[in-house]
């Protein structure tokens, strides 16, 4: 193949949101990559599903197309959006199908839609994100099954676009796709994100000199949950005798459901400008991920890098992840409170690592991992 498109062609991407709400999670990175994927070829047109306006902050300019259905359509019947996003989608690409694009799908569904758009000769590039290939690997019901059968379909992409180099290598034992098919681009990070500097002035008031350990995560996700009540069931009781000199803080969205101590303070969901400064603010970020969880990219860990503050983690935090010259304290969970006590009593370790934080993520995770998409689009070269 001489290259998967040229710029010309323009790019018709397919992305359903309302399926991974965009709230502060792995999702949010995901459109990111939209975002400078959009910076990158100013000339390409766009085209996104439900309720991207609040969610993806792509700037509107003559040269993209942007179709977007109604929100009350998900608020009426969340199934009845599904099905009229995929019909609409359908005729879009029945209604251009002489106008040959690169077709760029995420989801499950939206798999056959790409298999669909490569019968009319369009190039088609599929992502395929961790929830997708853990729901896929298990097989045990009806969902990881159909799952598995439109997976199945990306055998047939030009490309297949994964996050990290252990999920490829799975990815293509399980679907037989060839290993120079698939291109690992890893979520993008940028180390000058917007703070909030009315919030910056309350957390001074609220912990002066005090020494923040820092979790957060939706408690919407089981992997947060669990990891939350390790911090406050495990580790916390271990540094009751600190209270004056650090403070446990959680944040995201219903963590105010627990009650405030004089060691913990919960504060609930943070816009992502006050979850900056947040971070910024914190002494260490903590990452407790249980071995069950050892799956994709932990952007929680990426997130803190990225803002400069050095993470403990143990090592399913770090799954995925370039692990040369990673920036991370990494510990087993059954040595975690030690480590941190250690690292609480160790300025200058955590002053070292901190250092190395900026650096790491400009080398893997900064805006540079999108040149690949250049190579990609006029090259077809990985």
């Amino acid at each position: 193949m001489e290259g998967v498109g040229k710029m010309s062609k323009g790019i018709f991407f397919v992305n359903y949101y309302r399926i991974w709400p965009v709230d502060g999670g792995g999702s949010r990175h995901f459109s990111m990559n939209i975002l400078y994927l959009h910076n990158l070829f100013r000339n390409i047109g766009v085209l996104q599903g439900l309720g991207s306006t609040k969610d993806t902050p792509i700037e509107l300019t003559d040269s993209v197309k942007y179709c977007e259905l109604c929100d009350r359509v998900y608020e009426i019947s969340h199934m009845l959006s599904f099905l009229l996003f995929h019909i609409w989608i359908l005729a879009v690409l029945l209604r251009n199908h002489r106008r040959k694009r690169i077709v760029i799908t995420g989801g499950w569904s939206l798999t056959l839609l790409g298999y669909f758009a490569r019968l009319l000769g369009n190039e088609w590039i599929n992502f395929v994100d961790d929830p997708l290939l853990n729901i896929a690997r298990c097989k045990k019901n009806i969902k990881s099954r159909v799952i598995f059968h439109f997976l199945k379909r990306s055998r047939n992409a030009d490309f297949t676009v994964i996050a990290n180099k252990e999920e490829a290598g799975e990815f293509s034992h399980l679907f037989n796709v060839p290993i120079n098919k698939i291109i690992v681009i890893p979520p993008v990070f940028n180390s000058n994100m917007i703070d909030d500097r009315e919030f910056e002035n309350l957390l001074r008031k609220k912990f002066t000199s005090m020494k923040i350990l820092l979790f957060f995560g939706n408690m919407d996700y089981d992997q947060n949950v669990d990891s939350l009540n390790y911090i406050t069931r495990d580790i916390v009781p271990k540094f009751r005798n600190l209270n004056d000199t650090c403070k446990f803080v959680f944040a995201g969205k219903g963590t105010d459901a627990y009650e405030d101590d004089d060691l913990c303070v919960y504060m609930g969901f943070l816009t992502e400008p006050q979850l900056n400064t947040l971070i910024r603010h914190s002494y260490l970020v903590l990452a407790p991920i249980l071995e069950k969880y050892r799956k994709g990219i932990k952007t929680k860990v990426l997130h803190a890098l990225s803002l400069g503050v050095p993470v403990l983690s143990t090592p399913a935090g770090v799954f995925g992840l370039e692990k040369e010259g990673l920036p991370v304290f990494i510990s087993e969970i059954g040595d975690f409170s030690d480590t941190l006590l250690e690292l609480v009593n160790g300025e200058d370790r955590v002053e070292k690592m901190k250092e190395r934080t900026i650096d790491y993520i400009e080398k893997n995770y900064s805006e540079k991992v999108m040149e690949r998409w250049k190579r990609i689009i006029n090259m077809g070269d990985a």
